[in-house]
């Protein structure tokens, strides 16, 4: 099978990206990230669950990089340990450490067909009236994008998709596994075509980035929740091929719960950019998440632990990530993104801490921000 994961590229749905996707190295983004997604999807096939589900976004990708999934036979102990090794090697975090062609899951699969007895003599295909696997099943289960006819099949026997053969033959019979895992090897063709197609969308030309939402008990951190998000869409407004929406367009939703998809077709962009701060004394925590909301689809996650001295660094690297995340579909000149206006960090606080009274448009507000920019 040739490679269909695009290097340099970040895109996915959450929970079947690999931890180099998820990470946003987008350098080391290559066919391995699609067994990696492979495997997710014959862990959750067999199991009916995802092999990695957090409470949220940012919780699903922090598994996904730092945590390893289940057993598989923790939910179906009748499995074979054949099969844990296969799923655990096609979920490796290291890309060297998975299998390095899915030639080589299909060679394993196989291997595994010819340890089980009753492979023999098994249909891969079924009736279109079979009562026991017309069925589509249910319960979570993934489908592969395309139905398959196996090679050798019969004309005028309705050819089932490998998730839909897997979770038919689990029911039938234990031995009906082995034949159903052979069908899986098949259906990573079908798999490849969907991540192709996955990489082939429209170019993301308009972003917005929202204020973050500051999670602090001090309400005196608000200034970094906006100084943040401001400091960001000035340095984003630097590409000039990415239309980037102006703060008087974001602000309006500060402090509110949003849908995606609506904040995006009301602001009229593609992507949309929103984080939470927590500050504890002199640490802070930034979770911040990239999403085409054109598909609901996560671009890029990450969670940044950091002491406050280091925000004018983190704030760089953020816009650093997601030009890496958008650089193949953005072009231009980024030296604004790069440039150092400051390399003192108290300089900068105090910038975020004039810009916040500044954008009150109060008088008080305005002899505040003055005494800040001052100092």
């Amino acid at each position: 099978l040739q490679q269909h994961s695009t290097p340099g590229v970040v895109l996915g749905t959450v929970g079947y990206m690999s931890p180099e996707q998820a990470q946003g190295k987008t350098k080391e983004i290559d066919h391995r990230s699609d067994i990696f997604s492979f495997g997710c999807m014959l862990y959750e096939t067999v199991t009916r669950q995802k092999a990695f589900a957090g409470k949220d976004a940012i919780d699903t990708l922090n598994k996904i990089i730092r945590e390893p999934a289940a057993l598989i036979t923790d939910f179906r102990p009748d499995l074979p340990n054949h099969l844990q090794r296969i799923v655990r090697r096609c979920l490796a975090k290291d890309p060297d450490d998975r299998y390095q062609t899915i030639k080589d899951v299909a060679i394993e699969l196989r291997e595994l067909r010819r340890e089980l007895p009753g492979r023999a003599g098994t249909d891969t295909t079924v009736p279109p009236t079979s009562a026991k696997f017309g069925a589509t099943p249910s319960g979570g289960i993934v489908s592969s994008p395309k139905t398959l006819l196996p090679e050798g099949g019969t004309p005028g026997t309705h050819p089932v998709s490998s998730a839909e053969y897997i979770v038919s033959g689990i029911k039938q019979h234990k031995f009906a596994l082995a034949v159903a895992l052979l069908v899986v090897a098949v259906g990573a063709v079908g798999l490849g075509m969907y991540l192709h197609a996955r990489n082939t969308e429209v170019a993301i030309d308009s972003i917005a980035v929202l204020p973050f939402q500051n999670r602090s008990t001090e309400p005196d951190s608000d200034y970094l929740s906006e100084g943040l998000a401001e400091s960001l869409i000035y340095r984003l407004s630097q590409l000039p091929n990415l239309k980037v929406s102006p703060t008087s367009s974001v602000f309006r939703y500060k402090g509110k719960e949003i849908d995606p998809i609506k904040v995006g077709k009301e602001l009229g962009v593609s992507a949309l950019l929103s984080g939470r701060i927590t500050q504890r004394g002199d640490n802070l925590t930034i979770s911040a998440e990239l999403v085409d909301v054109r598909y609901n689809k996560l671009l890029w996650g990450e969670q940044y632990d950091r002491k406050t001295s280091e925000l004018l660094a983190t704030q760089r690297e953020i816009a650093r990530e997601i030009v890496e995340t958008l650089k193949l579909k953005v072009s231009g000149q980024e030296r604004g993104l790069a440039k150092h206006y400051t390399e003192s960090n108290e300089a900068y606080q105090l910038y975020l801490k004039g810009r916040f009274h500044y954008n009150k448009r109060s008088e008080e507000g305005l002899q505040k921000s003055l005494e800040y920019f001052q100092q």
